[in-house]
């Protein structure tokens, strides 16, 4: 990824390390006055997002701890759409305005969520919190899964559990960045400002942790367990081997229990986020306009060889995550189809995949594979 270009290393500076440690290791962490904030999001860019067709389903109300029910702000004759004067009425009635997965609506946010998931190696979406002065949504709660929040505007008054003695004050003040790991006991407020709101980003972080990764195994690949309850002697955050009380425990419930097997449970979890997170197109509009146009793309005959730099792919029937040393590619094509393209030692030509049916699919995607770098085009035979 290009770093002179990137939205995240602007808003999180010369914290980003530490930042990225801190997410890794499930520490609460605040960092004060990212510079980089100016014009990030502001509420001309949540009115825009509000305008667009389909938006109802992705808000919600809150206040003082009730989810308050907003089918009123349906626009019943519009394709989705909100009715707007309902939706002011609920604002200036105090509710906490709520809006799920804004990087399929912002391109900013989608940039964000991009660079999120290249950092922390798991799937990574958006929600926008805006609440008017004065105001609370939640109770203290936990959430089942790691946030990080940007305040973009206003101020907001945070509680959060960081230690054994109860709840600790974080105040936040635009530009500011909080991390919150999954099951922390938290809450927030709007605080006094010199404007009449506060809003936030909130990046929701799907970082697997073992409790999940035994869940998965046991489910998969020991039947014989199932209707047992599994105690756990140690719920290990996410880590790459596997913690000996969890192996050994797991070795009490299944005959099965192997490492490989743990592995391919946390790939099948990873898979899972993908399958929720964004829908990208990956440089696909222009390789289908390019084979179209026909000239100096890639044919059914072309030579094609698999570069060095592709370590394994994870995804479903929708989309495909390339996973390369330094960053990941998202293709908006089965995992299947792109696994054939990739898994070929040697040279091949698409002819030779067999299944003439599946071709059209499979000249797409080489396209955006050689554009990237992971195939290359062998001009002769010595190539």
């Amino acid at each position: 990824m290009d770093e002179s270009n990137s939205l995240l290393k602007k808003i999180l500076g010369e914290s980003r390390d530490e930042i990225e440690k801190q997410v890794k290791s499930s520490q609460v962490a605040y960092h004060q006055g990212a510079e980089g904030i100016d014009n990030l999001f502001e509420l001309k860019d949540l009115e825009d997002i509000l305008e667009q067709p389909g938006i109802f389903e992705n808000i919600r109300f809150n206040k003082d701890g009730k989810d308050i029910n907003a089918y009123d702000t349906l626009n019943r004759q519009n394709n989705g759409h909100i009715h707007i004067p309902s939706f002011l009425l609920h604002i200036n009635k105090g509710e906490t305005c709520i809006v799920h997965k804004t990087e399929q609506r912002n391109k900013k946010l989608r940039q964000l969520c991009i660079e999120l998931t290249h950092m922390l190696k798991v799937p990574v979406s958006c929600n926008i919190y805006l609440t008017p002065a004065h105001q609370k949504a939640f109770p203290p709660h936990t959430d089942p899964h790691d946030v990080l929040i940007v305040q973009v505007a206003g101020k907001k008054l945070w509680h959060i559990e960081e230690d054994s003695k109860g709840l600790k004050k974080r105040i936040l003040k635009t530009g500011d960045i909080l991390y919150i790991p999954r099951n922390t006991l938290h809450n927030a407020e709007s605080y006094r400002s010199n404007v009449a709101y506060s809003m936030h980003l909130t990046f929701v972080i799907k970082k697997i942790y073992s409790e999940d990764l035994i869940a998965e195994y046991m489910s998969t690949y020991a039947e014989e367990s199932k209707g047992r309850e599994i105690h756990l002697t140690h719920q290990s955050k996410d880590k790459e081997e596997v913690p000996e009380d969890i192996k050994r425990t797991m070795q009490t419930k299944s005959h099965f229990f192997n490492d490989i097997n743990y592995k391919n449970a946390k790939n099948k979890l990873i898979d899972k986020g993908i399958d929720e997170s964004t829908y990208m197109f990956g440089g696909s509009i222009g390789s289908v306009l390019k084979l179209s146009e026909g000239s100096n793309s890639i044919s059914r005959n072309t030579i094609l060889k698999r570069t060095q730099n592709w370590y394994r792919t994870s995804g479903t029937k929708s989309k495909t995550l390339v996973h390369l040393k330094q960053y990941e590619l998202s293709i908006p094509f089965e995992k299947y189809h792109v696994d054939r393209l990739l898994e070929r030692d040697g040279k091949y030509q698409i002819k030779s995949l067999g299944n003439a049916d599946e071709e059209a699919y499979m000249l797409i995607i080489s396209e955006i594979l050689v554009k990237r770098g992971i195939l290359v085009i062998c001009n002769d035979q010595n190539s």
